[in-house]
Parts: C-alpha cells; sequence; structure tokens
C-alpha cells in the first residue's frame, strides 16, 4: 500500500532495515545493524526523494551457517527532522562495512524525535548462491580484504569458482 493513500498531507516518514538478531538473542550489548535509513520521505513521493542516511546493505549473513533476522519499519514523523541527528544513536566500535550502522539504540531513537511506529514487518535470512553472489560483488566493489575462498568458506558444495552463478 502507498504511504499517500494512508496518510493526509503533511506528514512525514522514515523507512529503517535493521538487523535485530542480537537483540531478539538476548545478548548483553546487542549490536542492532542499520541496513537502510531513509528519512523525510512525504506522502506522495517514492523513497528515494527521501533523505538517505544509510545507502541499502542488502541483508546477508556474512557467515554462511547463520540466519539473521530483521525488521523493517515504516516511521510516522510529527515534522521534517534533520537527517544528521541520527548519528546520535549509533556506536562506535564497529567491524568492517557497518561503520557508524552498528549498536543502533532503535528506542531512544523513536523516543527522542518522537516518531510512532506506522508499519512493520520482520523476516529471517539465511545465505544461498544468490545472496552469497551480492555478497561477492559488493566486496569486490569496495576493495574488502575477503576474497572468494573467505566468502564461500564452510558452505557444502562451494568451492573455487566462487560464487556458483545463479541457476537459469
Amino acid at each position: 500500500m502507498l504511504l499517500s493513500t494512508v496518510y493526509p498531507s503533511g506528514i512525514w516518514h522514515t523507512l529503517l532495515l535493521l538487523d535485530i538478531t542480537d537483540a531478539i538473542r538476548n545478548v548483553s550489548d546487542p549490536d542492532v545493524v542499520v541496513h537502510w535509513q531513509v528519512m523525510n520521505v512525504r506522502r506522495s513521493y517514492p523513497a528515494q526523494r527521501g533523505d538517505v542516511v544509510h545507502e541499502y546493505l542488502p541483508p546477508v549473513p556474512r557467515k554462511a551457517e547463520d540466519t539473521r533476522t530483521f525488521l523493517l519499519l515504516v516511521l510516522r514523523q510529527s515534522s521534517r527532522v534533520d537527517a544528521r541527528a541520527v548519528w546520535l544513536y549509533t556506536g562506535g566500535q564497529c567491524s568492517m562495512g557497518t561503520e557508524h550502522r552498528c549498536k543502533f539504540d532503535f528506542a531512544a531513537f523513536q523516543k527522542h524525535l518522537n516518531f510512532r511506529i506506522a508499519g512493520l514487518a520482520y523476516f529471517h535470512s539465511r545465505q544461498d548462491a544468490f545472496a552469497r553472489s551480492v555478497m561477492f560483488r559488493g566486496l569486490e566493489r569496495t576493495n574488502s580484504t575477503q576474497d572468494a575462498a573467505q566468502v564461500c568458506a564452510g558452505v557444502p558444495g562451494y568451492a573455487d569458482p566462487c560464487p556458483s552463478p545463479c541457476p537459469v
């Protein structure tokens, strides 16, 4: 459903895609990672017309045997928000690839900016041939220290060449 059919004009929205796996597993210091964040989306605009705070990061677990839980949120804003304010809600010591995206404090973010949840959905993600292919192409673009063998390490049936092509 389009946002324009739900809310009257003058309403702004934020879209968030979060990896909430650690929070669900009750880890003492959960690392909630932002995989996508677009703020100040007007009711009739597509998301790309909002303020992109964090570019889309595919929801692919880094470890082949891992299953991650993701939460997609649509938050209702009462007014336009300075997108630079979101840096106050992320943590320091981030692993490579999640700089300025890790340790996201959603509760403080929502409370201090007075956002209301307008919609949410969650899903689980595991690696497959397509996910590894996306992950490997992303690593090539970022000059990552991981190589093909590391991307596919521990995945039964996968070896060089890696990743295997997607089935037709």
